[in-house]
């Protein structure tokens, strides 16, 4: 990383662990993660507008499937919701798996 011309992370908290991991890389830019709303518009000046399953509720977890993120937090959270409010309500998760050697 030393090499690089500049760093970027996402969020102010990821800055945060780099500089205490990496001493000495100067002043690291965050780009928060963004959302396309002009793709939603332009759905909606097609009509296309129908919402994304059906309206419902969407509890999402994305992240590295590691046991230091606590995926089971957002499996519990969602058995914590009502069966009412599982009917209307999805749960998402998505990311990584970290490979490591034997």
């Amino acid at each position: 990383m030393s090499g690089s011309d500049h760093i970027v992370v996402n969020s102010a908290f990821t800055r945060n662990v780099v500089n205490s991991l990496f001493k000495g890389l100067g002043d690291l830019g965050v780009v928060y993660p963004c959302v396309n709303t002009k793709v939603a518009e332009k759905a909606k000046e097609d009509g296309e507008d129908a919402p994304l399953w059906g309206g419902m509720k969407i509890l999402l977890s994305i992240n590295r499937f590691e046991r230091k993120k606590d995926i089971g937090l957002a499996i519990r959270a969602y058995h914590g919701l009502t069966p009412q409010e599982r009917r209307n309500c999805r749960l998402v998760i998505a990311g990584k798996m970290r490979l490591c050697p034997n």
